[in-house]
């Protein structure tokens, strides 16, 4: 991975990547292969020429459901920049927060719960760092505060989806 190419190379330092058991057979090649700094983060743009515009800010497992959800957006003249979090430690708001001034309205996904996640961090720092570039609350997607299912398909009703992200992004945005 593009991550993993970049830290190689460092061998003083112990390093531990986590990989998402579904995330490798999700994406074309290329697209987790393109080698990013430790720190820094990817920003894929989907922009059309419409009023609308938003952050979908994710990492992870969640990267392909955001993609998808910027895609369907797109149907619906809604453009989307979809930001990739490579790196969660440290946390890249250099790349998140220019995103939020290009299009004021940022939402957040994070498979964890929506207490005590890293998605409630990232919510915080753009209320603090961005507050007047905002045309309208921070949203976040998460999962429900109930113990994570065991089975693959009730799994899959709990997590976010690319459904679940465009029903939020239009009722964040009033349509």
């Amino acid at each position: 991975l593009g991550l993993v190419s970049c830290v190689a190379g460092i061998l003083a330092t112990t390093i531990l990547a986590f990989v998402i058991r579904n995330l490798g057979f999700t994406f074309k090649a290329g697209v987790l292969s393109t080698p990013v700094p430790v720190g820094f983060s990817l920003a894929f743009s989907t922009w059309t020429v419409t009023a609308l515009t938003l952050s979908l800010i994710t990492f992870g497992g969640n990267l392909p459901k955001a993609l998808e959800a910027a895609a369907l957006l797109a149907n619906h003249e809604i453009s989307a920049e979809v930001v990739d979090l490579r790196c969660l430690r440290p946390l890249d708001m250099k790349t998140v927060l220019a995103s939020i001034k290009k299009t004021h309205r940022g939402i957040v996904i994070d498979e964890a719960w929506k207490t005590g996640s890293l998605a409630g961090e990232i919510v915080a720092q753009i209320a603090e760092e961005a507050f007047y570039d905002l045309d309208g609350p921070p949203v976040r997607i998460t999962t429900p505060h109930i113990p994570l299912p065991a089975a693959d398909i009730m799994e899959d009703i709990v997590l976010p989806t690319s459904d679940r992200i465009v029903e939020t992004v239009k009722r964040s945005l009033g349509s």
